[in-house]
């Protein structure tokens, strides 16, 4: 039997994974990315709806999950996702933090960036699926 305490922070850090992981730093933010970045698909719409207006929630998503997404995420979420990549100041953000997560793996290296580029992409691609 599963602790009862532990049974609500592990789902706690799924629902509203913003909250589990500060948003204070960009160390904060890059340690939220990076742990969206190993969730399994449907692991993200464990989220809440308002997780996808989060920065480091964007940054974190991989093309694994966006497409996983696309296919059977609530139209709120998606909504929010779309609001989120439309608004300037959250993108250059997310651009912020994959940066700095690339600057940790070495000098020239544009892995986050380019896979940010890659989801946001897809959504551009597909944005009929988004919208509806």
């Amino acid at each position: 039997m599963i602790d009862e305490n532990i049974e609500d922070r592990v789902m706690d850090e799924f629902s509203i994974p913003h909250i589990a992981f500060p948003q204070d730093t960009i160390q904060q933010k890059k340690a939220l990315a990076r742990r969206i970045s190993t969730l399994k698909c449907e692991e993200l719409l464990l989220a809440s709806t308002m997780a996808f207006s989060y920065e480091g929630i964007i940054a974190g998503i991989t093309i694994e999950q966006i497409e996983y997404f696309a296919k059977n995420a609530p139209i709120n979420f998606k909504k929010e996702l779309i609001k989120s990549i439309l608004t300037e100041y959250r993108m250059k953000e997310v651009f912020e933090i994959a940066k700095s997560m690339d600057d940790d793996l070495g000098e020239g290296i544009m892995q986050n960036q380019n896979r940010i580029k890659k989801v946001i992409q897809y959504i551009q691609d597909n944005g009929a699926v988004f919208q509806f």
